[in-house]
């Protein structure tokens, strides 16, 4: 897959890396329909002249007692060719909402299928729009600017 930004640099997707799950499963839990659940995404702000960005996606289902039925973790690295010149910044930025774009339907796969296999019933995550990921990525940037 290449992408070409405003900038005139050409964008390679080189590889989607597994970089880590973490699957933990609550025993003490009572079934019925009064759960809940969350959904969290981020973007891991390497520095500007790295060509990967990680992101993270962590789902976290509860009973309606608030114990914890499953938690899990996953994070993808997405590794990028660039050709051409362009603005850094403008570049980084593009790398950052593209990572978030090209890794989601990987992190819902994974999540629907680590659910189903554990015995508990499949769950899959909703999609996203292109605009939310993007939104997402650049609260992350921010997040971590001001962490920084």
């Amino acid at each position: 897959m290449s992408t070409t930004n405003s900038q005139e640099s050409i964008i390679e997707v080189q590889a989607i890396v597994l970089e880590g799950i973490k699957f933990e499963r609550g025993f003490a839990f009572e079934t019925g329909d009064d759960g809940q659940a969350s959904l969290g995404m981020n973007l891991e702000q390497p520095t500007e002249t790295q060509n990967f960005r990680s992101t993270r996606c962590t789902v976290e289902l509860k009973d309606a007692n608030e114990n914890v039925i499953v938690s899990i973790e996953t994070k993808f690295r997405s590794e990028f060719d660039i050709r051409g010149d362009g603005d850094a910044k403008g570049i980084d930025s593009y790398l950052s909402s593209l990572a978030m774009r090209v890794t989601y339907p990987y992190h819902r796969q994974l999540i629907a299928t680590l659910t189903a296999q554990s015995g508990l019933p499949g769950m899959t995550i909703p999609l996203i729009s292109d605009a939310q990921l993007e939104a997402i990525a650049k609260e992350s940037k921010e997040s971590s600017a001001m962490q920084g």
